[in-house]
């Protein structure tokens, strides 16, 4: 319809309104109705109320037909682009991507020779059974790197035997005292359900088999559980665990036991805000806050649900789940809007009264995956939840702006308290670096952050506080001198996994070898100080070659550490990052799927 013609239907409501409320006769309406070639003039044939009617019902088809396509346009407009905020999850199977990769191709390496290089055959172009992941690597024609994924894997073999042979059933193995750590009385498998993924991904087909049939039979039911579990670890390791083991599997108990999971974790999001309490009994779905932190939410806790609770409703069709996680970042967004420093946000919140409890910033313990899941809850959308992608890109920002530190030679990532910088790097702060790399091949930041040059230049100081220790460990936490020394301040090493993991996805969007280079540097440091005769444990002072270790193999190791390492030597379709997007305990989910 012509803008002649809604004015003019316009003014035709309005005269029959006006006839209609008072009964009075039209003189003269000169518009152009219908035909804009024809003058038309109502006033010799609608001379009464009487007349207007009579005409309406003779046209009463036209009219009806273009009322039906206007209450169509409207109810379109109300379902499918009004956003109130409460549910970002909308199946996925048409949707179109929105996110255009800069990733490095997959290329015959540098280190082969030319008629080497000329035999290579290109990889298969998608991974889909197990056999199909073990076979990328027997038929892998890069002899280094088939080599060193070869050792990676057996270093799988034995964490992952010794951990079955010695604790079965059991959370985690301590490996010195051939013991256990549970998480819950009796414990649920945490080892293995966090391990599920890897033992797909590097083609353990005999030991995953086991652990699908733990899953399906021997497994506790997770309502028998009388006992408050975190948040946050269940969703990222078990919730987590289940929904990757599915989408690489198709192994349906996985996704059935995922949503029970997911159905007792959702009573800890009952409070006044939506934003979760850090702890959920599964029996009873009684929640609460831990006492010592004052009563307050975790940010990096409550900001590292939405992935997995939004996969989980993509993979069953009911967005309860995904309701429940993006109602905590309708709350993060509208905070994000009076914050002290735009993009940064302090580490403890209220769920009850709405309001942050501390002014303590960091991307490291309890702020750090927060910040992690903005970017990548754009990714997994594909694109389509542009929201994330601002607010990811605000935070980067501010990162660059106001906690990103030069010293020396060395880059770095401080805190902030009270408004000033506390020079303080936790080793979990290293995933920033993979984080900026991410956001550079995804074109995240539409801003001037030089996110590639942030990814590298961090990248290298996290890779630096390895080698600059007497073990090749990185510590826990240290500072960065003023000529740009690197300081231990905790010196143990937990067998984490940031650095590795950013050097994947550095390697993964440059192809620059170097990185697998650091990478295999770390993993024979791994080798020489943390393996011992029953799996693997951390040490308490990497500044040290004699070694004490704390007998603690924790289950990050395997669904984390060794998998990255894997993973930085594979081909790059073991797992494109174009196609899959990793949680924060390295469990890839389906993009778009």
């Amino acid at each position: 319809m012509s803008e002649e013609q809604r004015s003019t239907s316009a003014s035709v409501k309005q005269a029959k309104k006006r006839i209609r409320n008072t009964g009075e006769k039209i003189i003269q309406i000169d518009e152009e109705p219908f035909a804009p070639s024809t003058k038309y003039s109502l006033a010799s044939s609608l001379q009464s109320k009487n007349a207007l009617r009579a005409y309406f019902k003779r046209n009463k088809g036209p009219f009806f037909l273009v009322g039906f396509l206007v209450a169509v346009v409207l109810i379109y407009f109300i379902v499918f682009t009004l956003d109130d905020g409460s549910d970002d999850f909308v199946p996925v199977a048409n949707s179109e991507s929105k996110i255009k990769f800069n990733l490095h191709p997959n290329k015959p390496a540098k280190h082969l020779d030319p008629h080497e290089a000329a035999q290579v055959k290109p990889p298969l172009e998608q991974l889909v059974t197990i056999d199909d992941y073990y076979k990328s690597l027997t038929n892998d024609p890069d002899v280094k790197n088939k080599d060193r994924r070869t050792k990676v894997r057996a270093a799988m073999q034995h964490a992952y035997s010794n951990y079955a042979n010695l604790v079965w059933g059991k959370d985690e193995l301590k490996p010195l005292s051939k013991s256990f750590h549970n998480w819950v009385p009796n414990g649920l498998g945490m080892t293995t359900l966090d391990s599920l993924d890897t033992l797909y991904i590097m083609g353990m087909k005999e030991e995953f088999q086991k652990a699908v049939q733990f899953v399906t039979s021997t497994m506790p039911a997770f309502g028998s559980v009388h006992a408050s579990i975190s948040l946050f670890e269940t969703t990222i390791r078990v919730l987590g665990g289940l929904l990757s083991a599915y989408d690489l599997s198709g192994e349906k108990v996985f996704l059935d036991r995922a949503k029970d999971m997911g159905d007792r974790l959702l009573p800890a999001f009952s409070t006044n805000t939506g934003v979760p309490y850090a702890s959920v009994n599964l029996q009873t779905g009684q929640a609460s806050n831990f006492a010592w932190n004052g009563g307050c939410s975790v940010l990096s806790e409550f900001g590292t649900l939405q992935l997995e609770f939004r996969r989980l409703s993509e993979l069953t069709g009911d967005n309860k789940y995904d309701k429940a996680a993006t109602k905590v970042m309708d709350v993060m967004e509208k905070h994000s809007k009076t914050l002290a420093v735009p993009g940064l946000y302090p580490v403890n919140f209220n769920p009850d009264s709405s309001s942050f409890c501390s002014d303590h910033i960091t991307l490291g313990a309890y702020g750090d995956s927060y910040y992690e899941y903005l970017l990548k809850q754009w990714i997994m959308s594909n694109g389509r939840l542009e929201r994330y992608r601002v607010l990811y890109e605000e935070s980067a920002k501010g990162i660059a702006n106001h906690l990103l530190t030069k010293s020396g030679n060395h880059w770095y990532i401080s805190e902030m308290r009270g408004g000033q910088k506390v020079n303080k790097v936790d080793h979990l702060v290293c995933f920033a670096s993979g984080m900026y790399a991410l956001g550079h091949a995804t074109n995240a930041t539409h801003s001037d952050v030089e996110a590639l040059e942030i990814a590298k230049q961090f990248g290298k100081t996290c890779y630096d506080s390895y080698i600059t220790t007497a073990t090749g460990l990185g510590p826990e936490v240290y500072q960065v001198g003023d000529s740009g020394d690197i300081i231990p301040t905790v010196k143990s090493y937990l067998l984490r996994p940031e650095t590795v993991e950013s050097l994947f996805i550095l390697y993964r969007v440059t192809g620059d070898e170097m990185y697998q280079e650091w990478g295999w540097n770390i993993f024979k440091a791994i080798e020489s100080y943390c393996r011992v005769e029953s799996g693997y444990s951390g040490v308490r002072d990497v500044t040290v070659k004699g070694v004490v270790h704390d007998d603690f193999q924790q289950s990050f190791f395997l669904a984390e550490t060794l998998k990255y390492l894997y993973l930085l030597f594979s081909p790059t379709n073991v797992i494109p990052l174009d196609k899959w997007v990793f949680n924060t305990e390295a469990h890839p989910f389906k993009i778009n799927a």
